[in-house]
């Protein structure tokens, strides 16, 4: 079988909506081999290797996304296939990393959140950690022994702020009491994980 390869640039509302996990997710049933990663123009951009079929269909996929994406546009550019043998997130950013605000970028912020109410065994801290690797926040979140989540976000405000919006909802077991936020100095995590 020959393989044709295609990158993508989706633009739109597609990051922060599970967009890389929903395509990784849909590639793999489709047998397509490449990676998906956030950029930080707000796009999400992919390469797609497989049978035609499989890549066009892939295509086809980018137009609608996962329930939450907005997509307005979908950029295709045929390319040499590399011999991708699996299919990955790369972990492009949206948010400018700490040395890059020095240059006028993006200057980080944080927050130390504490979720109330029925938000232990209910996915919680997994569905937090995937929020927020979508919308390229770091940082850590974990179960207190008094029933509540913990959490310490770092990034850019406005995606802070969508992380703590998100934080009154949380998963669909979960029934959000309270969520208390004290703003503070960014520590400098590099990535975003759950914590024991």
């Amino acid at each position: 079988m020959s393989k044709v390869a295609a990158r993508v640039h989706i633009s739109g509302g597609v990051q922060g909506v599970f967009f890389r996990q929903t395509t990784a997710q849909m590639a793999r049933i489709m047998g397509v081999c490449g990676w998906v990663r956030n950029i930080p123009d707000g796009r999400v951009e992919a390469l797609f290797e497989g049978s035609k079929e499989s890549v066009e269909e892939m295509i086809k996929w980018c137009w609608e996304g996962p329930p939450m994406a907005r997509v307005d546009n979908v950029r295709v550019e045929w390319v040499e296939p590399k011999g991708y043998e699996d299919f990955r997130i790369e972990s492009g950013r949206i948010s400018a990393r700490k040395h890059e605000a020095e240059d006028g970028a993006v200057a980080n912020t944080a927050a130390h959140v504490y979720i109330s109410g029925g938000v232990q065994g209910v996915f919680y801290r997994y569905s937090t950690e995937k929020k927020a690797k979508v919308i390229g926040l770091c940082g850590w979140v974990r179960n207190l022994s008094d029933g509540r989540v913990e959490a310490f976000f770092e990034g850019p405000k406005e995606s802070v702020e969508e992380m703590i919006k998100w934080c009154w909802e949380g998963p669909p077991m979960a029934r959000v009491d309270n969520v208390r936020v004290e703003w503070v100095e960014p520590k400098g995590y590099e990535d975003f994980k759950i914590a024991y």
